[in-house]
């Protein structure tokens, strides 16, 4: 049987039989997959390998068609122990990885959120008990967005180009900030010019312009255009995760 070999963040690990775990893994080469470990659960040596949000690197057997992958042998590379030190930190990542398992089909390579998601957990690693490490789980929510092709745009109306002044309604619908002229709908959000700067400095990564004081004042207006956005770009509700993330 062909051997292939990749790495991955472990996001789930489900008992099978007495001594087997399936691994659910991100795999920064072939997407989402399930990863049959025969033995797992008589070795706890190997164990360690395959705690949640672990980044592994993996030797496995090809399957055949409708057959999971199976297990060879795997080093560790990264502990997601760490993670669990600080519930909301905890909970924040499996918010990343809920969403993941939602909107990406199993066994489709996607190399570009794949980096995103590496990129993202290596800074949350830096400030796993800060909870500063909320603006890294923005940043990755927000350029999930992006990559799927719902990027907003932050300086003008989507509709009449116009630039904004004060004040901007985001359409979930259509994935758009409209200015005040062009909003048609009274249940579109309304964000200030604070709002719309801390999105775009968020998604851009640009944390040390973030105004501390603006990003408290307007956490929960950023966060209801994530909601909203997920929920109907996705059919995802993240609302119960919130109360981790503001």
């Amino acid at each position: 049987m062909p051997q292939i070999k990749t790495e991955g963040y472990t996001f789930k690990a489900i008992n099978y039989n007495e001594t087997s775990q399936i691994i659910r893994l991100f795999s920064s080469d072939f997407g989402i997959i399930s990863i049959l470990v025969r033995g797992a659960l008589k070795s706890n040596k190997s164990n360690e390998n395959f705690d949640i949000f672990s980044k592994t690197s993996f030797v496995l057997y090809e399957p055949h068609s409708g057959e999971i992958y199976k297990y060879k042998e795997s080093t560790l590379l990264q502990s997601g122990i760490d993670f669990s030190k600080n519930i909301k930190t905890f909970y924040r990542i499996s918010l990343m990885f809920k969403i993941l398992s939602g909107i990406l089909p199993e066994r489709i390579p996607a190399p570009e959120i794949y980096a995103l998601l590496d990129k993202s957990l290596s800074k949350i690693r830096k400030y796993v008990t800060d909870d500063s490490n909320k603006l890294y789980v923005l940043y990755f929510l927000f350029n999930l967005l992006v990559i799927e092709g719902y990027e907003l745009n932050y300086d003008s109306c989507g509709k009449c180009k116009k630039k904004f002044s004060k004040i901007a309604f985001y359409a979930p619908k259509e994935s758009v900030l409209l200015c005040e002229s062009c909003n048609s709908y009274v249940d579109n959000i309304k964000l200030n010019a604070e709002s719309v700067k801390l999105i775009k400095y968020i998604t851009k990564g640009v944390f040390g312009n973030l105004n501390k004081t603006a990003f408290i004042k307007n956490e929960n207006v950023v966060w209801k255009v994530l909601s909203s956005s997920y929920s109907t770009n996705f059919d995802l509700d993240i609302d119960k995760f919130g109360e981790f993330v503001k």
